[in-house]
């Protein structure tokens, strides 16, 4: 499984967009952990098909961050039905 870190800020209240890219028609989904700790919340998930058939896809979505401090967002792209996920990212969100 691939493994991908990234740190971005936000602010309080503030919709926070990320792009997640996956390999289109394949059944791959990106799947959020919930916030155990109430951090954020998602509001919004747009998804864009690729230009190509069979090619990737992106989804954009919009996190909103609930309190300031250090927030960490995490998701996997797996099959529905399969235990595995081929890619996880872990989002460090520092929000004032």
């Amino acid at each position: 499984m691939r493994l991908r870190r990234v740190t971005r800020t936000a602010r309080v209240g503030q919709p926070m967009n990320i792009e997640l890219r996956s390999p289109g028609s394949s059944g791959y989904v990106w799947t959020f952990q919930p916030s155990v700790a109430a951090e954020w919340r998602l509001i919004d998930r747009q998804s864009r098909p690729g230009s190509l058939f069979g090619g990737r896809s992106c989804d954009t979505v919009a996190i909103e961050v609930l309190k300031p401090g250090r927030a960490t967002i995490a998701a996997e792209l797996k099959r529905p039905w399969e235990d595995e996920a081929i890619e996880r990212l872990e989002i460090a969100v520092d929000a004032s």
